[in-house]
């Protein structure tokens, strides 16, 4: 039986360098390694961000179909009288709740980062108990923890570094005046109940 099985020279090697320290494989395996992380850590802040900003839109939409629903049952349209629509008042604490927890979300991605300069820009978070340090700080914490794990290569396929982008200028210049105050837990579910909510 030993007969039909056929040995390579190379298996060994595959194991020797299987087992090589990690200072001691060649320099792209280890800028690999980290990309691949850099972007496992970004794919796990990605879920946690689609949560939160499905709870947003959820909210905002069903605040939308119950306006237009009262609206067709003042005017007598039939069929929307099969929807009860929801106190107004409860829809939007709960939406300026699902919206303060996304403020609040760690960001994935320059794209969740921008988003979250405009909402804080449009002056949202002033109809809810949340600070605006805090939703700066979280901010500025995105900020830095994007700058610190990059997801692709700065290097040339000849071993030249490119040139720095403007993106990449921008987000390490704001990551160096980032506030370095210490990282605040994110919001309870009871802190961002709706007032009055049970």
């Amino acid at each position: 039986m030993s007969d039909n099985v056929v040995k390579f020279a190379d298996a060994a090697s595959r194991r020797v360098h299987l087992s090589k320290p990690e200072a001691e494989r060649p320099r792209s395996r280890q800028s690999e390694s980290v990309i691949s992380k850099n972007f496992q850590l970004r794919q796990q802040r990605q879920k946690v961000w689609r949560e939160a900003e499905t709870a947003t839109r959820y909210w905002l939409a069903l605040m939308d179909f119950d306006d237009a629903c009262k609206s067709a049952q003042r005017w007598e349209i039939r069929e929307s009288f099969a929807y009860s629509p929801g106190e107004r008042g409860h829809n939007v604490a709960v939406w300026r709740g699902a919206l303060m927890r996304q403020l609040l979300t760690p960001a994935p991605d320059g794209r969740a980062i921008e988003w979250k300069r405009r909402t804080f820009a449009s002056g949202q978070h002033e109809h809810t108990d949340t600070k605006p340090e805090r939703i700066e700080r979280a901010i500025a914490d995105d900020v830095t923890f994007l700058a610190a794990h990059p997801v692709r290569q700065s290097k040339q396929q000849d071993g030249a570094e490119q040139p720095e982008t403007a993106e990449q200028a921008a987000l390490r210049r704001m990551a160096r005046n980032a506030t370095l105050a210490a990282p605040e837990p994110p919001p309870s579910e009871e802190e961002l109940k709706p007032p009055g909510a049970a």
